[in-house]
């Protein structure tokens, strides 16, 4: 297994996008997406109700053990979302995590993106993060949570290959009713 992380300088080029490492100029642009009240509609525990708040995520996020990339457009730079890839200590099955600008919904970005992002993980990664756990057949997997109804979400991480494995309940982080939150899972390419 992999015990390292991508170094912190490395990017990930498409067609027409470029995935990279976080900066300190990028704070204004990463706090953006995170206050858009349709972004934080379905990312209810990613908030940040101030700049510092958001700073302090991104030195979470973007820390040299993460797996963390910025999504930018390829020819103007412009911070279009991010994306991340974390081992939850309760359940250490690598988990996937994205937001993305509404401004930038519906283009094919985020397929992109993933796309991308999956192939240079299972290089780096060919039998998962070092200490994550497998599925019940022993292989490497990555796996998505998303609430039932962000169909939009669920329809991307079919596109690039992620199947249903199961769904859960859990609390509302505003009090409401409990949310069924879809599980998906992707495996290693063969």
């Amino acid at each position: 297994m992999s015990t390292s992380f991508p170094a912190s300088h490395l990017t990930i080029p498409t067609p027409r996008l470029l995935l990279r490492r976080a900066l300190p100029s990028d704070t204004e642009a990463i706090h953006q997406i995170r206050t858009h009240p349709n972004t934080t509609h379905w990312t209810k525990s990613t908030t940040s109700d101030s700049v510092s708040i958001t700073e302090e995520w991104i030195r979470r996020m973007f820390a040299p053990n993460k797996f963390s990339f910025l999504i930018t457009l390829l020819e103007s730079r412009e911070v279009i979302g991010f994306i991340s890839l974390n081992l939850p200590a309760h359940n250490p099955l690598p988990t996937i995590g994205y937001e993305i600008s509404p401004s930038h919904w519906n283009k094919g970005y985020l397929t992109e993106a993933l796309t991308a992002f999956l192939s240079i993980y299972w290089k780096i990664h060919p039998e998962g993060f070092e200490g994550s756990k497998r599925d019940e057949n022993g292989r490497a997997c990555v796996v998505a949570r998303v609430e039932e109804k962000n169909l939009a979400s669920l329809r991307v991480l079919e596109k690039v290959g992620f199947v249903a494995i199961g769904e859960e309940r859990v609390k509302d982080w505003y009090g409401g009713s409990d949310v069924l939150l879809k599980k998906l899972g992707i495996w290693k390419p063969e």
